[in-house]
């Protein structure tokens, strides 16, 4: 489908083909999806002064000369559209990078000596107590950890009211809440329970944590609660991919403001009583709101860091 994309965004596709594609577009959503993804980036070709990343851009402009000076001469037509969909593909990245650049705000990703990976959101804060016998650190905030296996070092993290112990494995910890702690795991296994520096003199609980649960320590509460992760975009704030399933608008703009930086408005009070159902696979936040738009009738507005969403919805 890639060739013949690239042959229908060209011009190069013959009745047939223009035909197949366009029954291709209409047979799913993904479908649709992928066929205006290209079509934007084909836009974005022919408007290169749009783009910001320029020395990438000079790149694809010198690509596109090329293809053209091929077609010149002559070249066969598979190779043409050979060269066209790798050009799509590049303008693509380039797109996304700008896109991922601009979101990157938020996050800061460190890596480790050790070869693990950090990823900081805002206001997180880590610092490497000892990387010796064991590996330490101390955190505060959201932190998400991707710890490379080492049997012979285990993987400690400590905030102001837990221990993490873990040998490799991937996983969130949280403790943004005064006095809260909560681990999530993405993979593998973690042990979790109270920080015994700061509980001296009493009973320490310590709990494993599997892939898809999440342990909770809450302030001056006693032991450790274990249960499956509830929420379904505990990392979207770092990867991007939301999942909404009838969530209320006041649910979507806290989201919104957590994964992207925007503050959400709403002009009338009547849409936080709509409740929305959609998925956001590396969505940028203008298409995000044009989707919750379309969905209830609205019209949004993005000035500088604010989305605001003006009529009455559903």
């Amino acid at each position: 489908m890639d060739n013949l994309l690239a042959k229908f965004f060209s011009g190069e596709a013959s009745e047939e083909e223009k035909a197949e594609v366009l029954q291709w577009r209409s047979e799913n959503d993904a479908n649709a999806e992928a066929f205006f993804e290209t079509k934007r980036a084909w836009i974005e070709i022919q408007r290169p002064s749009e783009a910001a990343d320029q020395d990438r851009l000079a790149q694809i402009l010198e690509a596109e000369a090329k293809t053209a000076k091929q077609r010149a001469l002559g070249i066969p037509p598979m190779l043409r559209y050979a060269a066209v969909v790798l050009l799509v593909a590049a303008t693509v990245l380039v797109l996304y990078r700008l896109k991922w650049d601009s979101y990157n705000e938020l996050i800061t990703e460190i890596k480790l000596e050790d070869g693990s990976t950090a990823v900081l959101y805002k206001g997180a804060e880590l610092e490497v107590v000892s990387f010796d016998d064991i590996r330490k650190v101390s955190v505060s905030g959201k932190v998400y950890f991707d710890v490379k296996s080492d049997e012979s070092r285990p993987f400690i993290i400590l905030t102001d009211e837990a221990k993490v112990e873990v040998l490799g494995t991937s996983f969130l910890v949280d403790a943004t809440e005064q006095g809260k702690t909560q681990v999530a795991v993405e993979s593998g296994l973690v042990n979790f329970g109270q920080n015994p520096e700061k509980s001296a003199g009493q009973k320490i609980t310590t709990i494993s944590l599997k892939e898809g649960e999440q342990g909770l320590i809450y302030p001056n509460a006693k032991g450790v609660v274990k249960q499956r992760i509830q929420n379904v975009n505990y990392l979207a704030w770092m990867n991007r991919v939301i999942s909404f399933d009838r969530n209320n608008m006041k649910e979507v703009a806290d989201i919104i403001n957590e994964v992207y930086g925007y503050e959400v408005e709403f002009t009338h009070e009547q849409v936080l009583r709509c409740r929305l159902s959609a998925k956001f696979n590396q969505k940028s936040v203008e298409d995000v709101a044009k989707i919750i738009s379309a969905t209830f009738g609205l019209e949004y507005k993005i000035n500088k860091k604010k989305v605001t969403f003006s009529g009455k919805g559903c």
